[in-house]
């Protein structure tokens, strides 16, 4: 989705975003809490699919700075740990045990 040169720079970017909060909104709090807690092996293929988007987001904001989205002085590496961030956040055991709900939190992030 990143790369998809039929989109627009950015409609890729809430694309890919969307795409990863649907897999992760899918899980129920109590199953991923229930499987970083039972099932560290199956959690690492989440963490993986993590890391994976992250390096694909860095890719595409490098893509972005060499067609001119953003300055060349502009630190890619910062967009990737505000986007880490995010990920790491809501896949946190503080928020499995929380209330909050993953659709709650992109509602307010996510402009669709």
């Amino acid at each position: 989705m990143l790369f998809d040169k039929d989109l627009d720079y950015f409609e890729r970017l809430r694309k890919a975003m969307l795409f990863y909060c649907v897999q992760i909104f899918e899980m129920s709090r109590n199953l991923l809490k229930e499987v970083k807690e039972e099932y560290p092996k199956s959690w690492h293929k989440v963490v993986l699919f993590q890391q994976q988007m992250l390096h694909e987001l860095q890719d595409y904001y490098k893509l972005g700075q060499r067609i001119g989205h953003y300055h060349n002085e502009f630190e890619v590496d910062l967009l990737v740990a505000n986007d880490q961030s995010f990920f790491y956040g809501f896949l946190s055991i503080i928020f499995l045990k929380n209330t909050i709900t993953i659709l709650y939190l992109l509602s307010t992030i996510i402009v669709v």
